[in-house]
């Protein structure tokens, strides 16, 4: 019994692999793009956490952009916030977050490989009256986690458009 269910595990990764599924948050990148240059303010955390991913996946990284054959661009990265829902007492019962920025992709000789897109997270964040303390914790986990989304929605883009 114990064959067949390892038989039956590797057959469903043989044909998961082979029908183009890949894990999420897999990073490949063509070769003649390499190394690549994430240019974005110091700190950026979209631009920090873009770094990551790219390293972590493998993927070379230059030091400068006349080192690298292709550029990652971030620019107007700016985070604000809406009023969603007030109490009678008009206290601020719950808030949307907003993190956006644009970026493009450039190769080596400075062509648009990547048109300038804008990309857009939103979190919604409640505010009761008790737990005042877990309240800054959790706006800098909810700023975190959209730093994340933002950087795997811009490699999202680049893979659909570079494929």
């Amino acid at each position: 019994m114990r064959q067949i269910n390892i038989l039956l595990a590797l057959l469903l990764a043989l044909g998961l692999t082979g029908c183009g599924f890949h894990l999420r948050g897999e990073v490949s990148a063509p070769e003649e793009l390499m190394p690549v240059y994430v240019q974005g303010a110091t700190d950026s955390g979209v631009a920090q956490n873009l770094r990551e991913t790219l390293t972590d996946g493998g993927i070379q990284l230059a030091e400068a952009p006349d080192q690298a054959r292709s550029q990652i661009r971030l620019f107007k990265e700016r985070s604000s916030t809406r009023v969603l829902a007030v109490d009678g007492q008009g206290k601020v019962l719950e808030r949307e977050l907003i993190y956006q920025l644009e970026f493009d992709v450039l190769d080596g000789t400075g062509a648009e490989m990547v048109p300038r897109q804008r990309v857009v997270v939103t979190r919604a964040q409640v505010n009761p009256d008790v737990e005042v303390l877990g309240k800054q914790q959790e706006a800098i986990l909810l700023r975190q986690d959209m730093e994340q989304e933002l950087s795997g929605r811009i490699l999202t883009r680049i893979r659909a458009r570079l494929q």
